[in-house]
């Protein structure tokens, strides 16, 4: 399924940002990337935000008039997202993804997968598909082990653990 939007953690960062979510962007930032000096920040934002100009996201117009640059309907769809009160988080720390589904509004879901911390994927999913989206999610493959594992105790090492209060 093709995403309702894609873009990097820095592009997603700014356009919380640019919506009023500075701190929510901050401890998302930090935790990617770690501390950094404001200079830095304002870098990879100027960085970010040409990325977006480059993606058709950017409005020259409002811009132009110091509105946020960004059409009123991706501003919602942010807003609705930073301010979710209902959020299920899955994460293989294996493949370095992440699997988020929020709750947007009256029955409506967003799936939010992050890949290596980078890639930030938003899907609109029904609420009857959420548990299946998780189960491919988590479906975990070589569970048994490859080799036999075998445990032995001797008697008189049993009797010694019973002895000690195991």
């Amino acid at each position: 399924m093709k995403p309702f939007m894609r873009c990097t953690t820095e592009e997603w960062m700014l356009l919380l940002t640019m919506c009023g979510y500075e701190v929510l962007a901050k401890s998302l930032g930090e935790e990617v990337f770690g501390e950094k000096s404001e200079e830095s920040w304002e870098t990879l934002f100027e960085c970010a935000a040409h990325q977006l100009m480059l993606k058709g996201v950017w409005d020259d117009e409002k811009a132009s008039k110091d509105e946020v640059p960004l059409a009123d309907g991706l501003q919602s769809f942010i807003r609705s997202v930073a301010v979710a009160k209902q959020l299920i988080r899955l994460s293989n720390p294996l493949t370095n993804e992440a699997l988020l589904f929020r709750r947007i509004g009256d029955g409506q879901w967003i799936e939010h997968y992050i890949k290596q911390e980078i890639i930030q994927e938003f899907h609109p999913v029904d609420a009857k598909n959420i548990e299946k989206n998780m189960h491919q999610f988590i479906e975990y493959k070589d569970l048994e082990p490859s080799n036999e594992i075998e445990f032995t105790m001797s008697n008189g090492a049993f009797t010694a653990q019973v002895t000690r209060g195991m």
